[in-house]
């Protein structure tokens, strides 16, 4: 002759919750799939109609799962400048980290979607760790960032009139560009390589 019902609320109290509907046994399990926090009692009659209020539960937190999401941004730059990398689509709070001699080390203070890195003089990787609640944490995928050495530029110092001088430059994956000289009345360039005039 006992009777159960069981009630939920938004706040730590055993009254004026909502009535659960069918959760009329003297065990209930919340839905994991009510997303936020919510607290259960249950009010108890018996066949001499007299009720009694159970206390109320703790707080109870249903999070959505961790949703890593995708990181975009410029993933090649010049030696000595930042990129920014930017996470979207992803669910929860968000942590960037840096590969460090093969050891994932959190960047300090970096917990936003978008990152601006420090100035980068070697191939970096990111990525980040995206946690709901007390849910699974979720990785993006790594995101490579290739970092491109100065163009060297060397040549000899020259000074007399008509003498020439032969100019070099070096980059591992740029296009190197026809000579151009920042004086044409002082210096002109055959595009081979070669400069006629004085120094420039």
């Amino acid at each position: 002759g006992i009777n159960y019902q069981w009630y939920k609320n938004t706040t730590a109290s055993n009254t004026g919750g909502t009535l659960i509907s069918g959760a009329t046994n003297s065990v209930y399990m919340p839905s994991n799939t009510l997303l936020g926090t919510n607290y259960y009692y249950c009010v108890v009659n018996n066949a001499c109609s007299s009720s009694m209020t159970s206390s109320v539960s703790g707080a109870i937190t249903i999070s959505p799962a961790s949703v890593a999401g995708t990181i975009t941004g410029t993933a090649a730059i010049c030696s000595g400048t930042t990129t920014t990398l930017t996470l979207s689509g992803n669910v929860g709070s968000v942590q960037w980290q840096l590969l460090d001699n093969s050891v994932w080390t959190d960047i300090l203070g970096e917990t936003n979607t978008t990152l601006t890195t420090a100035i980068l003089t070697q191939n970096s990787t990111f990525r980040a760790v995206v946690t709901s609640g007390s849910c699974t944490v979720a990785n993006t995928s790594d995101f490579n960032v290739v970092v491109n050495p100065l163009p060297v530029i060397s040549g000899t110092t020259i000074v007399g009139a008509g003498d020439s001088i032969t100019l070099s430059a070096t980059t591992p994956v740029a296009t190197i560009n026809p000579w151009v000289s920042s004086n044409p009345s002082v210096a002109s360039i055959s595009n081979t390589g070669v400069v006629n005039g004085f120094t420039i």
